[in-house]
């Protein structure tokens, strides 16, 4: 047998089938929370995602109502591998208001969207 022909079996025969690739098309949010903004004490407070309907509720304490301003808040989401929140949630955010954000899997381009909102309860005092 010539080195040729070894070089060939060789070639022919460690041809493995590759593992399958995992495919990332998750796109929820896991976790999410925001934080106060330019206050002597840091707050962060999480929020409650309802993954059915794309609601996230942020209830703030009326008794930390001087520590929160609900028109300048610190958002932070954790999202699966490969997914992007738009718009970015840098800088400061104004909840008062119903904000909308879409968090994409760019594998796949599968989105879904999210309504954010703070708001003042007794509820969590």
């Amino acid at each position: 047998m010539t080195i040729f022909s070894m070089a060939a079996l060789l070639l022919l025969g460690s041809c493995a089938k590759p593992a399958e690739e995992f495919i990332h098309d998750d796109c929820e949010i896991t976790s999410i929370e925001i934080a106060n903004y330019n206050q002597p004490i840091s707050y962060t407070l999480p929020g409650i995602i309802d993954q059915e309907n794309g609601k996230i509720e942020f209830p703030i304490p009326k008794n930390k109502k001087e520590f929160f301003d609900l028109t300048k808040l610190y958002v932070r989401a954790n999202v699966p591998f490969d997914a992007i929140i738009t718009p970015s949630l840098t800088g400061l955010k104004d909840l008062s208001q119903e904000m909308t954000i879409t968090v994409t899997a760019q594998m796949t381009g599968k989105t879904k969207e999210y309504k954010m909102l703070a708001y003042w309860s007794r509820e969590y005092d």
